[in-house]
């Protein structure tokens, strides 16, 4: 039988696992495709320039690979080099933190293996950001990353506050005047600055919020993924964001 050729792709990465002594699996979200998977063989022994530094979390990189023989296998990488990365220096703690955040809610969130245009360039335009971000954006950067994604994967919130309706229900995805029983929201002391955290996301407003505010609704932003992304898997990397976050 004839080897199937080798096609060139650009792509994001997502995540990678450690497989036998020497090779890795790297998860991609890439342009021509949406989610792929390749294992990048002797990646951990360095050959021909492809090492596991070009597969880390939100590392842009075109790579050449062959399709597996069978339909169930992984690709089979030969070549592959660097775009660019969100990667920072060791002394980085915060944006460090931060890009392992965004990576692992875009691992929970991204199912599909169709391309999505908008979806790549939105997350391109994140790794571009995270790398030029100044300090003082930094705290509210994983709140504004969630509501814009939101957006995009299509269940983002309504911006419907008002002194009248300020509590937000996670469920409905709107404010309302009163609690909703026994499911999630957001109560009225936050309401606001939730609204406030919607217009930045989408408007390139100012957002000042305190660091109690936001870790509050860094976890009910999480609880609307939940609420709204079929599947979504518990997000681990927030606990350490809680801790850093003023």
């Amino acid at each position: 039988m004839r080897p199937r050729a080798s096609k060139q792709y650009e792509a994001v990465v997502l995540q990678q696992i450690r497989y036998g002594d020497s090779s890795v699996i790297v998860k991609v979200y890439s342009r021509s495709e949406g989610v792929m998977s390749f294992i990048a063989r002797n990646a951990r022994k360095p050959v021909k320039g492809i090492t596991g530094a070009l597969f880390q979390p939100l590392t842009q990189i075109e790579f050449v690979a062959a399709p597996s023989a069978n339909s169930d296998g992984l690709a089979i990488l030969r070549e592959a080099r660097l775009i660019q990365t969100a990667a920072v220096s060791g002394g980085d703690v915060i944006r460090g933190c931060i890009v392992l955040f965004l990576a692992e809610v875009l691992l929970s969130t991204i199912r599909q293996h169709e391309a999505d245009e908008e979806l790549y360039g939105f997350i391109i335009e994140t790794i571009e950001h995270i790398q030029i971000c100044e300090e003082n954006e930094l705290n509210d950067f994983p709140l504004i990353f969630l509501v814009q994604l939101s957006d995009i994967l299509g269940f983002g919130p309504t911006d419907d506050y008002s002194k009248d309706n300020s509590v937000f229900w996670l469920l409905e995805g709107k404010f309302y005047r009163f609690a909703p029983g026994n499911e999630a929201f957001i109560d009225s002391r936050e309401g606001e600055g939730f609204s406030l955290l919607l217009k930045a996301a989408r408007t390139g407003s100012g957002l000042s919020l305190t660091g109690s505010s936001r870790r509050y609704l860094l976890r009910q932003l999480l609880s609307y993924f939940a609420c709204h992304h079929q599947g979504m898997s518990t997000i681990k990397s927030h606990e350490i964001l809680h801790t850093i976050l003023s």
